[in-house]
């Protein structure tokens, strides 16, 4: 069964809303040192870029990644039919149920306009526009050309969360959890998913093995090798599954559309 990798106690409260649904060297002082299923907690200081998407209520259902002081870059999935108005962005907490931190309204959303095409996972990026400065710390995200290397199957990245913990688990504790994951070849991700895999809009990452992987509820969150954002958590086949890694929208495909939308 192929998943979205978003939180299914939020789908329940976003479709009133009518929301539609989830290497070089290792980084180093980004490094959770765990395993999101199989996760490490990890705190918000060491990545303050990160944030959650959520309903009008508080609700949150997908993550993102601050790229510029009022945009966040998430899963189009997460934000394709919804009113930016229902839509929260909460950044500056380790824990989703402690205080402190921003809660900034959206006040615009954009999802790429071929988002479905030529496959139901395809071209799943969104960039969400907040009323007010979200982190003093941003993402960079990879150029077309000098970039490329970070997609190299073997780079060690880092994925966040607030997501389920295990597959047909229960919701997630609120706590920030990180893991570390290699890049995988396209063909080894081809081999997974057949002609649903697009290799010039996707990417692969986590182990043959299975065991470590994003789950429900981290849909949106980032990718990062050496502080870019190269990819952004999509869909899969279960979580944690042996032979069905993560796959991840490739943010370098879309470079040039991202930044216009960043500078908008």
């Amino acid at each position: 069964m192929v998943r979205w990798v978003w939180s299914t106690v939020a789908a329940t409260v976003v479709a009133a809303l009518s929301v539609v649904p989830a290497t070089a060297a290792t980084p180093t002082g980004d490094d959770p040192g765990g395993r999101i299923v199989n996760g490490q907690p990890v705190s918000i200081e060491r990545f303050p870029w990160m944030v959650a998407v959520a309903t009008e209520s508080g609700q949150p259902f997908c993550g993102g990644s601050v790229v510029a002081p009022t945009k966040v870059l998430t899963a189009a999935h997460c934000a394709e039919k919804a009113k930016a108005n229902d839509l929260r962005v909460i950044a500056g907490r380790t824990n989703l149920e402690s205080e402190g931190g921003t809660v900034a309204k959206v006040v615009r959303t954009w999802s790429h306009p071929k988002f479905h095409d030529p496959t139901p996972y395809a071209n799943d990026v969104a960039v969400l526009t907040v009323d007010q400065p979200l982190s003093k710390s941003a993402l960079r995200l990879p150029a077309r050309d000098r970039d490329r290397r970070y997609y190299e199957a073997g780079r060690r990245g880092v994925i966040l969360g607030w997501g389920r913990t295990s597959e047909g688990g229960d919701a997630s504790p609120r706590q920030l959890m990180g893991a570390v994951v290699p890049v995988l070849s396209d063909r080894m991700c081809e081999k997974a998913y057949g002609k649903e895999y697009v290799p010039e809009r996707m990417m692969c990452a986590g182990y043959e093995s299975g065991g470590i992987d994003a789950c429900q509820g981290d849909s949106g969150g980032p990718l990062v090798v050496d502080d870019r954002v190269v990819g952004i958590i999509s869909w899969g086949t279960g979580c944690a599954r042996p032979g069905k890694p993560g796959v991840y929208a490739k943010v370098l495909s879309y470079s040039r559309q991202l930044q216009q939308e960043i500078s908008d």
